[in-house]
């Protein structure tokens, strides 16, 4: 195994040692340094303490226990540590990848910040690269740049909130900001919170899934074509990269099948010639891989994604305010791609993301719409290639007014990004406890990694921190993800029930595959919801208590099977 991945590096470096200037390694390393030092900030790790980032934290919630499953736990099949016994939903690889350089001894924020940066430099170079494939070096650059800093009409509020009122510290209050000026759905606005890189500080692994993504698009297109020729180790390291990408994003693999669909079709017999075997023997494991982890979810008709009300009126306005211009950019590139020749190589990615940006806005993919941004996410990076293309095309006429007009356009595309950055970059900081720091967290992590717990206390629990497994989450991540979240609940009303009989009790557990109760008597809306003191089970045992002087609270554990042996 070991002598095979020597070779699939040896493979990516001669890769880009043929077919790419050194000017890309440089750019990957310029790229990598910010990413890590960016990231870095965000996260890290010192004196067995979290130093998480405020707008982290709740994601962090989910990331760090998937994490330490890997690492302290021993997660394999792989399940979801929030919803132990069921395989998981979630493309896990990136994780798992971090968990496996913390067992081997890297500390957890390098290891995590590490493959952060991997991803973010990754996908940096990568749209420069296809910048400068599909119109030039520049435009490249610019892809970046209108990547970096989104197009929405986050400025237009601003503007009204700070302008007319407050223009003499109009620069203080930009610079100073640390809330999002608009952040839907949760507070209410229209304006979402997913077009800012505040989604890239919290889903770490989105960078490394969409770079590889683009890296792939970028093989297919320069090689999949009569003149070039193919050589086995190409073929080896594109076969992995397939292979890996449902692990490491469901949704980029979606990507990549659309836009090789689209291939195929405007040209089937160069594809069914030359490439039959290779798509045949690639396609059945990728499709093996992501069927594995794939949580079963049938797409629903949900017109609208995440507007208002489900009219085109509203629809558009939500498009408008969250796309700005680039919504009047989709259909003049459609025009583009199929009459004028300068853009006809850029038509098989465009259609990819006009097509994947159409189904956002009918279908549902999985329990929660809002995960459907990460679909118009790849879409609007393949708008910013096309945009920037056209932009440094058109400031190249050396016509003043264009160039006037350019930079306008550019402004407008960039400005709400700049104003959605301060709040990253003057984000609060929280301080979480690791597992060590309590007697409890000791403890737990001497116990059978395959062990599950029943908690009413969820988020950052020493349990989860330790690599062990909870029965039910909070309420959220699970849900999100497609498990059966109601029929535990329901189930967990029958635990702290006060008629059940033991005997019902301990199938009950043993068939839920519970092992322990972990109960904070300090979580005082849970402990009344069910009547815990009331409870029959508490008759049953007298429960083990830890941590009680040392957080001044009071966390109980039932052991199950010492209750039922």
């Amino acid at each position: 195994m070991i002598k095979y991945m020597k070779k699939i590096f040896q493979n990516l470096i001669n890769f880009f040692q043929q077919k790419s200037s050194k000017k890309y390694f440089v750019i990957f390393g310029i790229f990598f340094l910010i990413c890590f030092i960016f990231f870095q900030s965000t996260f890290s790790y010192h004196e067995q303490k979290f130093f998480i980032k405020a707008k982290l934290w709740s994601d962090f919630a989910a990331h760090l226990p998937l994490i330490r499953s890997f690492s302290l736990g021993d997660n394999w099949p792989v399940e979801y540590p929030f919803f132990a016994g069921l395989k998981i939903n979630y493309h896990f690889l990136f994780y798992a990848v971090v968990g496996g350089l913390e067992r081997i001894g890297f500390r957890i924020d390098y290891a995590l910040n590490f493959l952060s940066a991997l991803g973010g430099a990754g996908l940096l170079t990568s749209i420069v690269w296809l910048g400068e494939y599909y119109f030039s070096f520049s435009a490249g650059l610019l892809a970046v740049f209108l990547f970096l800093f989104n197009g929405s009409l986050v400025f237009i509020q601003f503007f009204k909130e700070n302008i007319f009122t407050n223009f003499e510290n109009f620069y203080q209050t930009l610079v100073t900001q640390r809330t999002f000026v608009s952040f839907g759905p949760w507070n209410g606005d229209l304006i979402s919170a997913f077009w800012n890189l505040n989604i890239f500080t919290n889903q770490r692994h989105l960078g490394l899934g969409i770079s590889i993504l683009l890296f792939l698009i970028g093989w297919f297109e320069l090689f999949f074509k009569e003149k070039n020729k193919i050589y086995q180790r190409d073929y080896l390291l594109i076969a992995f990269l397939i292979v890996l990408l449902p692990l490491f994003h469901q949704a980029s693999f979606a990507v990549l099948v659309i836009y090789l669909l689209i291939g195929f079709f405007s040209n089937p017999k160069f594809y069914l010639k030359k490439h039959l075997l290779f798509f045949i023997i690639t396609g059945f494991i990728s499709f093996k891989s992501y069927l594995m982890f794939k949580n079963g979810f049938i797409p629903i008709l949900d017109i609208g994604f995440l507007a208002l009300e489900k009219n085109l009126p509203s629809i558009f306005n939500y498009c408008l305010q969250n796309f700005g211009l680039y919504l009047f950019f989709i259909p003049l590139f459609l025009f583009l791609v199929f009459f004028k020749k300068d853009y006809f190589k850029f038509r098989k990615i465009y259609l990819t993301g006009l097509f994947i940006f159409i189904i956002s806005f009918i279908f549902r993919f999985s329990t929660d719409m809002i995960n459907n941004h990460k679909f118009i996410t790849i879409f609007l990076i393949i708008m910013n290639l096309g945009v920037a293309g056209l932009l440094v095309k058109t400031y190249q006429t050396q016509v003043f007014l264009k160039q006037i007009g350019v930079s306008l356009i550019v402004f407008f595309l960039t400005f709400s990004g700049l104003i959605d950055l301060f709040p990253i970059l003057n984000d609060g900081l929280y301080v979480q406890k690791d597992y060590q720091r309590s007697e409890f967290g000791r403890w737990v992590v001497t116990i059978d990694p395959h062990s599950v717990f029943l908690v009413n206390e969820y988020l950052y629990n020493p349990i989860s921190l330790a690599g062990r497994k909870l029965y039910l989450d909070y309420g959220y991540f699970s849900w999100s993800m497609g498990y059966p979240d109601h029929d535990r609940r329901k189930k967990q009303d029958q635990i702290f029930s006060k008629d059940i009989a033991k005997d019902d009790w301990c199938n009950l557990l043993s068939s839920e595959g519970i092992d322990y109760l972990a109960l904070d008597q300090n979580q005082g809306d849970f402990m009344s919801k069910y009547r815990v003191d009331q409870s029959s089970f508490i008759y049953f045992s007298k429960p083990l208590i830890f941590d009680k002087a040392e957080n001044q609270s009071s966390t109980y554990v039932y052991d199950v099977k010492e209750i039922c042996q």
